[in-house]
């Protein structure tokens, strides 16, 4: 059986809208998820998460992603890389959250959760190293 593949679109100028809207919609998702306390009130959206006794960083784009990094980092000060990444494709005017391999994520707490809870594992298990 042949597989098969969706092809993905190219956002444009009137899909703005939508993905800022996305991108609220899993702000408040992992709001309810996550203690975290709000930093930056304007786009980008940040926000600071003490877990698992580390201290992480998320923010939020008008353009439809959300990543989590580490907050304080001597390793990584100016810009450190993403502990956990999603970003909004469209496919067939569809929109739908997916991982940096645009493998689809479902919008729900408890894969959100998941996610999360295995990168920052993985981080911790690695000594802090990403």
């Amino acid at each position: 059986m042949a597989e098969i593949k969706e092809n993905r679109q190219s956002l444009e100028e009137r899909d703005f809208p939508v993905l800022e809207t996305m991108s609220l919609k899993m702000r408040d998702l992992i709001l309810e998820v996550f203690e975290v306390t709000q930093i930056e009130n304007t786009w980008p959206l940040r926000y600071r998460m003490n877990y698992k006794n580390g201290e992480y960083e998320w923010v939020f784009s008008a353009m439809g992603s959300v990543t989590l990094r580490l907050a304080k980092s001597e390793r990584y000060r100016r810009n450190p890389p993403p502990i956990f990444y999603l970003s909004v494709g469209k496919y067939a005017g569809k929109y739908r959250w997916e991982d940096g391999s645009a493998v689809e994520i479902l919008f729900s707490k408890e894969v959100i959760k998941d996610k999360v809870n295995i990168m920052v594992d993985m981080l911790i298990e690695n000594g802090g190293v990403i």
